[in-house]
């Protein structure tokens, strides 16, 4: 492909997915934003 080209759209899709799969899934970033909430209000000597 030549550079600058614009890949055709089963290019996209295949790229997309794999961003897709690489992302952990929501319970696991809300779960990592509680512990370090967590660890900020114990530091903080609020809890």
């Amino acid at each position: 492909m030549a550079r600058g080209a614009i890949p055709p759209l089963p290019v996209w899709a295949g790229e997309a997915l794999d961003l897709i799969t690489d992302m952990p899934s929501a319970e696991d970033l809300v779960t990592a934003m509680a512990t370090q909430a967590e660890g900020a209000l114990i530091r903080a000597g609020r809890r």
